[in-house]
């Protein structure tokens, strides 16, 4: 994916040699951006303005449209309870910083999305990852999404989970049949 904006100006070879050889460098990872897609499938990628660069795929099924250039948080509002029904504003990408968000998505408010801001470049061009996950219960709640497991990270405790139940309850209905059987046998 190429990024063309107007915030994408590198600082020349000769002066990040030099911050190099004063140990201002800090260590840093480099991470294509397809390697967000399975590892945050729900992530928005940001600019410092909040605009939204990348989206995960199985967001854009959530959001059934092209998210890429609006405002991330044109997208997403504040997670409203059924008591707490204020509107909320939400507050500038530094102040999110850090903390757990409770949000949902404007063309979908109930679906309870959690997630984190991250800064993954301080200096120029800033950019942010906003990392979310649906809260969901089991695997209807799943369902009614329009998602399915393959639409989570494999490391996702509701996959991890459902797979984990489906395989016992197989094993559940092998072993019952297996007693039945023998115990037709027995008769």
């Amino acid at each position: 994916m190429t990024i063309t904006e107007s915030d994408m100006h590198r600082p020349s070879p000769f002066a990040r040699l030099q911050r190099w050889l004063r140990g201002d460098s800090p260590p840093a990872l480099s991470i294509e951006l397809e390697a967000l897609a399975p590892l945050c499938p729900f992530h928005l990628l940001l600019n410092a303005g909040g605009n939204v660069l990348q989206a995960g795929p199985s967001l854009k099924q959530l959001i059934k449209r092209d998210p890429i250039g609006r405002r991330w948080d044109q997208l997403l509002e504040q997670w409203k309870d059924e008591e707490d029904m204020d509107e909320a504003a939400l507050g500038p990408l530094e102040e999110l910083r850090g903390i757990g968000l409770r949000l949902m998505l404007s063309d979908l408010p109930e679906l309870e999305l959690s997630g984190q801001l991250i800064l993954l470049h301080r200096h120029h061009p800033r950019r942010w990852l906003l990392d979310l996950r649906p809260v969901l219960d089991n695997l209807d709640d799943l369902a009614a999404t329009g998602l399915s497991l393959q639409d989570l990270n494999l490391l996702d405790p509701l996959r991890t989970g459902m797979v984990t139940r489906l395989m016992e309850e197989g094993l559940r209905e092998e072993l019952l049949l297996a007693l039945h059987e023998q115990s037709s046998k027995d008769s």
